[in-house]
């Protein structure tokens, strides 16, 4: 009788040993699969990283006028290259036909003459002309700087570019130019290169031709002190005459 009753004890202790044994296996594969889970969880995080990107925004606020634009990058938008194509050389020809240098000043001449249709080329070279010409104006003691703000294709052949214009004596500083803001509205097209000559091809290679060009003024902040054009010591550029 007692090895019956000690068998049955013998026997309560084995199932119950077997059954924390059991317990424990269990504990540790939940244990081991909450972990694996874990472990995938932050190496999908990590992974996922380099795809958020936080893309800041600078807008920029005209202080005289109120006029806001976005300031973007090709990364922050699709651009078509067309787009781009156009805004290139529109920004080009502004550049060249309302800076002045001196130095330069034949170079410029050339391109806006070049990048211009015969007509446009023709209003520009008026601006040599008579004692109120623009080099006899400026000489070699005023530098006219061109910033451009916005390029703005409308389709058709047409878009408006927003620039500042910066009039200064070659020797003041920048804080002393006059600046005004201009916007100029061009109509243009690209003409048959294989109708221009080998040096113009090298120089626009795509033919671009503005074949209308007006210009408005938007505001002018005058200088403080104003900036004076040297007009005693100017003399004439020669060169600067339609060919």
């Amino acid at each position: 009788m007692e090895n019956e009753h000690f068998q049955k004890a013998l026997d309560w202790e084995t199932s119950r040993t077997e059954q924390i044994e059991k317990s424990e296996r269990t504990a540790w594969m939940v244990a081991k699969v909450a972990s694996g889970v874990a472990i995938l969880s932050t190496a999908a995080i990590v992974l996922m990283l380099p795809l958020k990107e936080t893309v800041p925004y600078l807008v920029r606020v005209d202080k005289n006028t109120g006029h806001t634009d976005i300031v973007t990058t090709l990364k922050n938008k699709t651009v078509s290259f067309d787009d781009v194509t156009d805004k290139y050389w529109l920004a080009k020809f502004v550049k060249a036909r309302e800076s002045w240098e001196w130095y330069t000043a034949q170079e410029d001449y050339d391109n806006v003459r070049l990048l211009g249709s015969p007509n446009v080329g023709k209003e520009y070279a008026k601006l040599f002309e008579g004692p109120q010409a623009i080099d006899k104006q400026y000489g070699q003691g005023t530098v006219v700087t061109v910033e451009i703000r916005s390029v703005v294709p409308h389709g058709n052949g047409q878009a408006s570019v927003r620039f500042d214009k910066k009039i200064k004596s070659r020797d003041a500083q920048d804080t002393q130019a006059q600046v005004s803001t201009w916007i100029a509205t061009i109509g243009y097209e690209y003409k048959k290169v294989s109708k221009m000559k080998e040096n113009e091809r090298l120089k626009n290679p795509l033919g671009f031709q503005a074949m209308s060009y007006r210009v408005d003024s938007e505001i002018t902040r005058p200088a403080a002190p104003a900036a004076t054009a040297d007009h005693t010591s100017a003399p004439v550029v020669p060169a600067l005459i339609a060919k």
